[in-house]
């Protein structure tokens, strides 16, 4: 696998989106009872939380790509 295919597949990696969509299910839950800063809290935490396993999934798939 080349280094364009290596990052295409972190950017689309299907655990960050399910941790993603997840946090913006239970943020839209959690809206529809007003309680809107522990939904923003929750969101925000799964969205640091996806970008973190994206990074981690690039770091050690993709970066022995990139140098070698």
């Amino acid at each position: 696998m080349d280094y364009d295919l290596c990052l295409r597949s972190a950017l689309l990696d299907l655990e960050s989106w399910a941790i993603v969509l997840t946090g913006f299910t239970v943020s839209v839950f959690l809206m529809r009872f007003e309680k809107r800063a522990f939904a923003v809290t929750c969101f925000l935490t799964t969205l640091v939380l996806a970008t973190s396993w994206a990074y981690f999934y690039y770091e050690l798939n993709c970066v022995e790509h990139r140098y070698s």
